[in-house]
């Protein structure tokens, strides 16, 4: 079984990604909320189980350099491509071993945050077995770990799927005929439903559109493995608690509360039960889920899921929702939205709040100390009047219950530390270096957040200059160069511009793409 999952991952390496989700501040943060006591960030050990190339732990180790990194995968040659990078960032705090999950032992010592992201549902019976003990045998005493997997009832339809596709491709071994294989058959179904209106056309059609959209890589080892055992939640849960362990949260904790729901369907809730297994269990069942992303810690903690507004002293705050008026009105009690580019809004009313998520706005992809920020919208809102103690207080505890609320809906984020990064545009930009290496190879660059910025070729181009050692004017010549040479193209409108026309448009070019990089955290001093 190892030696075949090794062979397949070789042959056909999964795209090694940075998941945001799984960073450890991440789970430091649900931890912290939690009223448990989880190691900084900036000076922990990180575990990675099913590592592949790195794509998720090498950005976490540039961005913490006194953290401590091990990643281990079974396949040779994902990890050779891992030491590699490493090797070409300079970094001496991260280790690549080939090595199996059940191989990993107390030798490796204990970890602060264990990751095994896209490893639980497709592994055997007792892999899985072993991954779970792992959790809990190298898992330190405050330690959190996160682990992804496949739920239902959302994974039956993949499920349903997965079986026609593997039916179709079952006699082809080789990865790209296997692929191409499985999207013959989706086209096929694509068509044969395309006329009928019907619950189960309608389910399928939706299904095949988003399948038809990923990568090859994602439909060989998502849906084509050997292995794909999704389970219920509370099977999950089940299994973790017979280790030594209990379930703290979700990873992405908006998923968890549920604010979108009606009265009614809250109130039914709260009479069902108050634990939290079944609690989540039957949000999965109104949900239709089909993946978890669940945070798992040692038994013997106490978790406290009642959230108190005072946490947030210990946090920065952040958000990317921006105001949807032009100009918000933040003396009154009129109603503003502020969304975020994944449609994630809150309805803001009091004066307080609007200018608190005005001042998030303007400072994204930056962050601000809670007790900063209180400052900052009280100063903006009632300059000069310097608040007494009690009005300062009143406002702490009405931003605090705002944020809470805005966190519960995935408009705010929490950080325990700020990464390295810069918005100034100084006269020889630096791009993060792992996505400088990154934009050799591919459309998605990791940013000093650890989240992925897709960018097109022009723009891949553009950040690759940015070493340090050019000026914007030696970054301006370099594409005007390769425009002349026809490697890039500029449009306007749709429509490409003449050779000497895109040249005199590159200073804008550049200019706009600075911009972009900026505030997409991907520059550094």
């Amino acid at each position: 079984m190892n030696q075949a999952t090794a062979a397949a991952y070789d042959s056909a390496p999964y795209d090694s990604l940075a998941y945001p989700q799984s960073q450890p501040d991440r789970l430091a943060t649900q931890a912290t909320l939690f009223h448990l006591a989880p190691a900084a960030v900036d000076c922990c050990r990180v575990l990675e189980l099913g590592c592949a190339s790195g794509g998720n732990l090498l950005p976490q180790a540039v961005n913490f350099p006194r953290s401590q990194y091990v990643g281990i995968d079974l396949s040779a040659r994902q990890i050779a491509d891992g030491i590699h990078d490493a090797q070409a960032l300079g970094l001496n705090n991260i280790e690549f071993r080939q090595m199996s999950i059940t191989d990993v032992d107390t030798g490796l010592g204990n970890f602060d945050y264990i990751i095994a992201h896209g490893v639980y549902s497709w592994v055997s019976a007792e892999v899985r077995e072993k991954l779970i003990e792992s959790c809990k045998r190298n898992l330190s005493p405050n330690g959190v770990a996160y682990l992804s997997y496949n739920v239902y009832p959302g994974w039956h339809i993949h499920g349903m799927i997965r079986d026609m596709m593997c039916y179709h491709a079952d006699r082809v071994a080789e990865p790209e005929m296997k692929a191409e294989q499985a999207r013959r058959l989706l086209d096929f179904l694509a068509a044969a439903v395309l006329s009928q209106d019907n619950a189960y056309s309608i389910m399928l059609n939706q299904e095949l559109s988003k399948l038809a959209q990923m990568p090859d890589f994602y439909l060989l080892h998502d849906h084509l493995e050997e292995v794909n055992a999704p389970l219920y939640f509370h099977e999950f849960a089940q299994h973790a608690r017979k280790h030594g362990l209990q379930y703290l949260g979700e990873a992405q904790f908006h998923l968890m509360a549920p604010p979108d729901f009606v009265n009614e369907v809250r109130t039914r809730l709260n009479e069902l039960t108050l634990d939290i297994i079944r609690v989540e269990q039957y949000m999965d069942f109104v949900r239709n889920r089909r993946f978890r992303q669940s945070l798992l810690v040692h038994d013997n903690l106490v978790v406290n899921r009642q959230l108190a507004w005072e946490e947030l002293r210990t946090f920065r705050i952040a958000s990317d929702a921006k105001p949807v008026s032009i100009q918000p009105d933040l003396h009154s009690t009129a109603i503003e939205e502020f969304r975020s580019p994944s449609d994630a809004f809150i309805d803001a009313k009091q004066p307080v709040t609007k200018t608190m998520m005005l001042i998030l706005s303007e400072i994204w992809p930056k962050s601000l100390p809670f007790d900063e920020l209180c400052r900052f919208a009280h100063a903006r809102l009632n300059a000069p009047e310097v608040p007494d103690a009690a009005t300062m207080a009143n406002h702490e505890r009405a931003l605090g219950s705002a944020l809470l609320g805005a966190y519960a809906r995935g408009v705010v984020e929490f950080r325990t530390v700020e990464p390295h990064f810069v918005t100034e545009i100084s006269d020889r930009p630096r791009a993060y270096t792992i996505s400088l290496l990154q934009a050799t190879r591919g459309i998605n660059v990791a940013n000093a957040l650890h989240a992925q910025v897709s960018l097109g070729p022009l723009r891949r181009f553009i950040l690759r200059q940015l070493d340090g050692s050019r000026s914007r004017g030696d970054i301006e010549a370099s594409l005007a160069k390769a425009i002349r040479r026809r490697e890039y193209a500029l449009n306007q409108q749709g429509t490409p511009l003449a050779t000497e026309d895109a040249v005199r448009a590159v200073p804008q070019v550049v200019q706009e793409c600075l911009r972009l990089f900026s505030s997409s955290a991907l520059l550094v001093a």
